[in-house]
């Protein structure tokens, strides 16, 4: 039986998708999460946003 997250599995690995982690305590979690609610947005654009941003600043400051 395949799993229901079959597809979406399937994709990520097409894609070479990782998974980043981090160890947080639950009421870090909570309050993240109802922030990102409160603006309208999803942990997952906020985190891969914060990525995304990070790396081209430090990009930027690399010497060449």
């Amino acid at each position: 039986m395949k799993s229901r997250y079959h597809a979406h599995i399937e994709y990520a690995k097409r894609k070479e998708f990782i998974k980043i982690v981090f160890d947080s305590n639950k009421k870090t979690r909570n309050k993240f999460h109802e922030a990102c609610k409160t603006n309208n947005t999803n942990a997952t654009k906020v985190l891969k946003d914060f990525v995304n941003n990070y790396i081209k600043e430090n990009e930027k400051n690399k010497p060449e």
